[in-house]
């Protein structure tokens, strides 16, 4: 009896030193980086280590040139776990004639945890389909400010090879002056990918200024598969969620529990504000329990266009505005709701935040 109170005694203690030695190995575990000219060493191909897990000290890393992820198994996290203090800042919001990607990804299972980027001339993140970049997890981290789409997949000429099995979430997209700097923008633009899943991530202002409007906050197109978008918001942005384009087909797929909220804004301000979600060309798709809010003018809150080889399913989606058949677009609507009524959805909007898990970095941008 008495070895078993000491051992129900020692047992708390037992349990903290076996979470501190489990802390202290994954500490030492973590390749420690504190200068930008450290990360690039870190990822080079040369380097004879083969690091794999790094862990970025707080600051600001300036990228004069891309960092290039050719080896798999890769993970590029904050020390702290929080995006706000360690930033991979590139040369600019800006035009180049050259590519000017801030992060270059040719290798499967690469992780990005936890960061800030901003301020590139093309894409803050590539990951290259055509490398068959398989397996890319991102999490808890803050995209702003690109040239060009913020988040891309680009594709194999061929559609022979694809990037499967990608993850997106609690990610904030955004750009920070309240519209773009042109109209070829947009958050996550993914090419010719299967099975892909985007939840729980937050986008504002993807809008174009001028000339044509802008991309999708969400765009899966190119023959993509299997796409699943949920829980996601996204605030005054030209175009919500989109599958497919006219001669560019996706196939099955969710589009579920998403909120789509564009708020009023004078034609000057917002000249391309377009539609919540749109499928075109896709097939065998669900659209379901989605809000749509749009005080932006356009007529459509949701739209279905191009032939189709099966019908699609839009149900227990609730908007203001219609929901819209187009070109020929095949789908069976269940259930679906069109309510005028602004209270109704801004309480709604306030609901949606309080239950999401980036809601603590939401509040300060919806006021």
């Amino acid at each position: 009896m008495i070895m078993l109170r000491r051992l129900l005694y020692l047992f708390p203690v037992l349990v903290s030193i076996m979470v501190a030695s489990t802390e202290v190995a994954a500490q030492s575990d973590c390749y420690l980086v504190n200068s930008t000219q450290q990360l690039y060493q870190a990822l080079s191909t040369q380097n004879t280590q083969q690091v794999t897990d790094i862990c970025l000290a707080d600051g600001v890393y300036r990228l004069n040139r891309t960092l290039v992820i050719a080896r798999p198994h890769i993970s590029i996290r904050s020390q702290s776990n929080d995006p706000t203090k360690v930033v991979l800042q590139g040369s600019g919001m800006k035009q180049t004639k050259q590519v000017d990607n801030l992060i270059w990804i040719g290798a499967s299972h690469v992780k990005l945890l936890s960061l800030t980027l901003r301020a590139a001339g093309n894409h803050l993140i590539q990951v290259a389909g055509e490398q068959n970049a398989d397996y890319f997890y991102m999490a808890d981290c803050i995209l702003q400010d690109a040239y060009e789409q913020l988040f891309k997949v680009s594709k194999d000429r061929s559609g022979k090879i694809t990037s499967d099995f990608g993850i997106i979430e609690h990610t904030i997209f955004e750009y920070t002056q309240g519209i773009g700097p042109n109209w070829y923008i947009g958050g996550i633009d993914v090419h010719t990918a299967q099975n892909w899943l985007i939840k729980d991530n937050a986008f504002f202002n993807i809008a174009s200024p001028r000339k044509h409007i802008a991309e999708h906050a969400i765009h899966f197109w190119s023959n993509s598969i299997g796409t699943r978008v949920i829980g996601n918001l996204i605030v005054d942005s030209d175009r919500g969620i989109g599958f497919g384009m006219a001669k560019s087909k996706h196939y099955g797929g969710e589009i579920r529990n998403n909120f789509i909220y564009h708020g009023h804004y004078a034609r000057t301000q917002r000249p391309f504000a377009d539609v919540g979600i749109v499928l075109e060309s896709s097939t065998n798709t669900k659209v379901i329990e989605n809000f749509v809010y749009l005080n932006s003018g356009y007529a459509n809150a949701i739209e279905y266009r191009y032939r189709s080889l099966d019908k699609n399913l839009i149900s227990n989606n609730v908007t203001n505005k219609r929901i819209k058949q187009r070109d020929f677009g095949s789908a069976q609507l269940i259930d679906n709701k069109q309510l005028d009524d602004e209270d109704y959805f801004q309480q709604q909007l306030w609901q949606f935040v309080q239950q999401h898990p980036l809601k603590a970095r939401l509040a300060p941008r919806l006021h």
